[in-house]
């Protein structure tokens, strides 16, 4: 099998480890994007996937890649199969958010944006995890501590705006006539995302699968037990 597995803002390649020691793909791309890859998170969501299906050419992938992302890397795993619907296999996106349209929200999102943006950059590196972690979507979640030498800023930065929810470069209306099967995986816990996945699976008609793991909140890949979601790519 093909492989290409995105992780989640302050999340980096190891976290999905357990995945590919599992699933020992004979191809994988699994970019640390805010380390050693942050020049995939350089521009927008145009020329991520641009720069993801080059690599692909490039390195004459045969065969379809399955996809996984997480959160963060479920948005952008939204623009690669609905730019190249026919190169993938089973496409799994955890706790993704399917995008907001509307300009009242989008507004108020982008707003909160800038918010962390100056979190961020006012620093210290401590107080804008602690405060992230606050959020109530991560209220079922264990705390988390990663280090600051493990992020550059830019790139965190660019994630909290060119590739927030609010700036997707697909439309509803594309997501919804996606002829492609999407596998939704959210938490029990986490009402938000279940909520969300479920809905736009019943817009799509019937064409999605939901899955709710029980007991989960939104950080689904924190453990390092992977066992549930190596079985998603069999079943």
């Amino acid at each position: 099998m093909n492989l290409i597995a995105l992780h989640g803002f302050l999340g980096q390649a190891q976290d999905f480890k357990p995945l590919v020691d599992s699933l020992n793909p004979e191809w994988a791309l699994v970019p640390d994007l805010f380390g050693e890859d942050l020049n995939f998170l350089g521009s927008d969501f145009e020329n991520f996937t641009r720069q993801i299906l080059e690599r692909v050419s490039d390195e004459k992938v045969e065969g379809p890649i399955d996809l996984v992302g997480y959160s963060l890397g479920g948005r952008l795993a939204l623009h690669l199969v609905i730019a190249k619907p026919e190169l993938f296999g089973k496409v799994i996106l955890l706790s993704t958010h399917p995008g907001v349209s509307a300009p009242e929200e989008v507004q108020k999102n982008r707003h909160t944006e800038d918010e962390w943006v100056q979190k961020i950059v006012g620093g210290p590196w401590e107080n804008f995890v602690d405060a992230w972690m606050a959020q109530p979507v991560f209220k079922n979640d264990e705390k988390r501590n990663p280090e600051e030498e493990n992020f550059d800023e830019k790139t965190l930065i660019k994630a909290l705006t060119a590739f927030s929810k609010t700036r997707h470069h697909f439309t509803q209306e594309q997501l919804l006539q996606l002829k492609h099967p999407l596998t939704w995986v959210c938490g029990e816990k986490d009402e938000k995302y279940r909520r969300l996945a479920q809905e736009t699976a019943e817009k799509r008609r019937g064409l999605d699968e939901v899955i709710v793991l029980p007991g989960k909140g939104h950080r689904l890949i924190a453990d390092k037990d992977l066992s549930w979601l190596s079985a998603l790519f069999s079943s």
